[in-house]
């Protein structure tokens, strides 16, 4: 209502609005933090980030390039046996091994992006914590799913080629995707596997059940 009735003038530096959340979602200690403080954590947030990034890309990089078949047959021979004994298995296999292993690798990480969200940046309520993580969520995917698994094995390369010529992305793009193709089919088809789970709320009946003799 205060701010309905304020006179505005062009500078936009002068009031700074925007829709505020609802008072029972505001992070009061947030509002009441030292701005130095502020500062100095948000880099170290930043910097957890990064570390994120850096850490999840060569193990992104190996789930796509041994998560096959052939390799866990020639890796293990008691798995070269059991598919071999049963076929339709192995096809089953070869057909969600390596997105059920991304998957499944990449569902720990909006953990790990709220908890440096939660403890390093000053969010003014715990819904922009939600906003916050999405937009950094969506780059991972883009990264992680989209880019890392084209690239594959050649991803040093490719990034070096890429930071002396950027145009070349495209092209580059544009040879390694196509490859991946199959990759790409059996993880939208996964995914409605996952959302699915999440609809059933598994996650929330099984801390339930854990947390019900402590409480």
């Amino acid at each position: 209502e205060v701010a309905l009735r304020l006179q505005y003038r062009p500078d936009a530096e002068e009031f700074v609005m925007s829709i505020p959340p609802d008072p029972r979602d505001v992070r009061w200690a947030d509002l009441r933090s030292d701005p130095t403080k502020e500062a100095v954590k948000e880099r170290f947030g930043y910097l957890c980030v990064i570390g994120l990034y850096i850490g999840f890309m060569p193990v992104t990089v190996a789930i796509s390039s041994i998560a096959s078949i052939d390799r866990l047959k020639a890796e293990s021979p008691l798995v070269n046996h059991v598919l071999t004994a049963m076929p339709k298995l192995a096809l089953v296999l070869e057909g969600v091994l390596a997105s059920a292993a991304l998957t499944l690798f990449m569902s720990f990480l909006p953990t790990f992006l709220a908890l440096i969200f939660d403890n390093f940046f000053v969010l003014k309520a715990d819904a922009w914590t939600q906003h916050k993580l999405q937009v950094w969520y969506f780059w991972f995917l883009i990264v992680f799913i989209l880019l890392v698994t084209a690239v594959g094995n050649s991803l040093i390369l490719s990034l070096e080629k890429i930071v002396q010529r950027p145009f070349e992305i495209f092209g580059l793009l544009a040879d390694s995707m196509p490859t991946a193709t199959h990759f790409y089919l059996n993880f939208v088809v996964l995914q409605w596997v996952t959302h699915s789970m999440n609809l059933t709320r598994y996650m929330n009946l099984m801390k339930y059940l854990a947390l019900r003799p402590i409480l």
